[in-house]
């Protein structure tokens, strides 16, 4: 078979009956001759979709067993080839046993490992601050077949009462089985209660997921990162300035209520946010402003099905400003009965 170099096909799809002959000659290159012609793929990615979309792991084994490779680099497993415009050579294959489960190759989905990206998020961490990422790494494999890198930004954000976040760090997702998507978060780990147990509950934040060719991936990961680990910083200092602030039980609840007012939560969500904080303060004593944040985004986050999706730093920043408006003077908040005004004074410790 004589290969051009380069085959530039647009919308072409061939079944498996027009593949004539076919050879998988290693490195992610495959030469196909087809009833329209030779066909020379190169640089595409083997994935194993099917493993993500229902087929059992059993069937996979078998397979590679039996075929001693790849099995959707195998010729007579082919069903279909498509050339898209941007000659990026998608191959479909279906699964013998259940007939609808797909796998696909492409040249735009080139495998990234996770130590690599690794190894890009490391060095960005290290230009941003952020130290002893090896020994502050924690790792884990999700069923589904995602590789799953946490690095603890900061450790002890708060004192560790129920309902506190104590942590937060940089989280890399990266599905290694046929999507090359991943996906880049800032995560949260807050102290949950459930069932008399105290357990470590977490939770991810400004989401970024990736689909593309490896060089833009990377790069745009890069960025993400950076993006992220900026974000991070301004959440933490905005904890920081909420820890210096106190707040009394009726100051806090009238906080809620300007927050209802502003429309940023619900008068369910209100109810049960201020039955948390009067928990939390035993009483009138002051806590800080922090405590009353965790309280509302411990609450935002089993009922966010009312409106309150909002992420931690926007909400810490929201409060923030109620406080800090007209240069900490005081400030009078609207209720229901527009008769009755309530005044917000703010203890700077």
């Amino acid at each position: 078979m004589d290969y051009p170099p380069e085959t530039k096909w647009e919308n072409i799809e061939i079944k498996g009956s027009e593949i004539e002959d076919a050879k998988y000659v290693g490195d992610n290159h495959m030469l196909l001759d087809t009833v329209h012609g030779p066909l020379e793929l190169k640089g595409f990615a083997v994935t194993k979709l099917f493993r993500m979309t229902g087929a059992y792991k059993s069937i996979f084994d078998k397979e590679m067993e039996e075929d001693g490779a790849c099995p959707n680099t195998n010729a007579k497993f082919l069903e279909m080839l498509h050339m898209r415009k941007d000659n990026n050579p998608l191959i479909f294959r279906r699964l013998k046993d259940t007939g609808d489960i797909m796998s696909v190759v492409g040249s735009s989905y080139v495998p990234i490992d996770m130590e690599e990206l690794e190894h890009y998020a490391e060095e960005i961490m290290i230009q941003e601050g952020v130290t002893q990422v090896d020994s502050m790494r924690y790792k884990t494999t999700y069923p589904r077949g995602y590789d799953v890198t946490r690095y603890v930004i900061k450790d002890n954000v708060s004192d560790g009462e129920v309902g506190d976040i104590i942590s937060t760090g940089l989280q890399i997702k990266n599905n290694e089985y046929g999507t090359r998507s991943i996906t880049v978060s800032l995560y949260f780990e807050r102290l949950e209660c459930e069932n008399g147990m105290v357990s470590y509950k977490t939770e991810e934040s400004i989401t970024e997921t990736h689909l593309g060719n490896k060089e833009e991936l990377l790069e745009e990961f890069t960025i993400k990162v950076g993006e992220i680990l900026d974000n991070a910083w301004n959440v933490l200092e905005s904890i920081d300035r909420a820890k210096s602030i106190l707040v009394t039980k009726e100051e806090a609840n009238n906080l809620i209520d300007h927050y209802v007012l502003e429309k940023k939560m619900s008068g369910k969500i209100a109810t049960e946010v201020k039955k948390r904080i009067n928990d939390r303060m035993h009483g009138a004593h002051a806590d800080n402003l922090w405590g009353i944040i965790n309280a509302i985004t411990s609450v935002s986050s089993h009922d966010a099905s009312h409106g309150v999706k909002d992420t931690l730093e926007h909400i810490a920043s929201d409060m923030l400003d109620i406080q800090e408006k007209e240069q900490l003077q005081d400030k009078f908040v609207e209720v229901e009965d527009e008769n009755i005004k309530k005044n917000i004074k703010v203890k700077i410790e």
